[in-house]
């Protein structure tokens, strides 16, 4: 009964990255089994499409307004705070399907590594390692989204509240600047106009708070599995009572001095850990080698055009001021999720 009590009380990894996997999985970038059948592949194929045809109905008109629009310094800053976004995610969308594979065996990793350190018989120095990366995780990942959706809030509804000059008055009520061939005077295009807007925009927001998440989270995961081999290199050679054990169960193992065969079967161990985060490192590298620049390009981007359109708002204090606060807010916090995650990476290393 208290090994089956103990055994209850083990955390999973899914507790912990639960909310990247429903954003992913609304974006139909999760990845399935291999052993899943054809017709769930296809599924998740055409989900994927959908989406990506739903968001296009919103980026390529945000495009075309900046062609049609070239001349206006203010209209093209205001169309750029959006569209810049918009273009990484439509690049992600693809790029993560290609790379369904690589995230797979990160995944894969991440969970077995997950499990053998949360055993009962894994050292509790282990098992609180991982734990508090995995819950700063958990934490930062939820407040990074709440910036995110309060941003895309405001983008989406706050043309309901604030309403344009009578010659602009349509194109002012758009959550997003885009440009479509058709009169949007009458009331039922103009609402189907502003329902695309709100699932693009939608779907951009979720797109940036999955994939920066998710980074988030295998960064804090990569860099916590360092530390432990670290822990178990300034261990080596000692009695295995150095390090706490999670159970009852290892008990009999703490009155026993190192022998050779304990020492060279930890080496052992030691050597595959090394090679597993070696190979996990390539694989989250080969993932978002393209995805770091792209985010670095269009976040120095988006702050500079956000520094120009709040000068304009600085004396207004309205729902604009509010929206492109809010907006520069999210942008920093990419950065540092990628430039933090870099300099603890380098921490680790040394």
């Amino acid at each position: 009964m208290a090994a089956s009590a103990e055994k209850s009380e083990i955390p999973l990894l899914e507790d912990y990255i639960r909310l990247n996997k429903i954003n992913l999985l609304i974006l139909g970038l999760w990845p399935i089994p291999e052993v899943a059948p054809k017709w769930r592949q296809a599924l998740q194929f055409f989900h994927t499409a959908v989406v990506f045809i739903l968001f296009s109905m919103l980026f390529f008109p945000a495009i075309i307004d900046l062609y049609m629009f070239k001349g206006d310094v203010g209209v093209i800053a205001d169309n750029l705070c959006t569209t810049m976004t918009m273009f990484s995610v439509i690049t992600y969308i693809p790029y993560f399907t290609l790379r369904r594979k690589t995230l797979k065996a990160i995944l894969r990793n991440m969970e077995s590594n997950w499990n053998r350190s949360m055993d009962l018989t894994a050292p509790k120095t282990h098992r609180d390692i991982l734990l508090r990366a995995a819950e700063f995780s958990k934490a930062f990942t939820r407040w990074y989204s709440f910036i995110i959706y309060v941003t895309c809030s405001l983008y989406m509804f706050s043309p309901l509240f604030i309403l344009g000059d009578l010659e602009t008055q349509t194109a002012r009520r758009q959550p997003v600047r885009a440009w479509y061939p058709i009169n949007q005077t009458s009331e039922v295009i103009y609402t189907a106009i502003y329902a695309s807007q709100v699932v693009g925009g939608a779907i951009s927001s979720i797109g940036s708070v999955s994939v920066d998440g998710l980074f988030l989270v295998m960064m804090r995961h990569f860099c916590a599995q360092l530390r432990i081999l670290q822990c178990e290199l300034t261990t080596l050679g000692t009695s295995v009572a150095n390090c706490e054990s999670n159970s009852f169960t290892a008990h009999f193992r703490m009155n026993k001095t190192t022998t050779d065969v304990e020492l060279l079967q930890r080496i052992k161990n030691i050597i595959e850990d090394h090679q597993s985060a070696i190979q996990n490192a390539d694989n989250i590298r080969s993932l978002y080698n393209v995805v770091c620049f792209l985010q670095l390009f269009v976040s120095s981007v988006v702050i500079c055009v956000i520094g120009f359109q709040l000068i304009f708002y600085l004396d207004s204090w309205g729902l604009d001021l509010v929206k492109y606060v809010m907006y520069i807010q999210a942008v920093l916090l990419q950065i540092y999720i990628y430039c933090s995650l870099g300099d603890d990476l380098l921490t680790e290393e040394i």
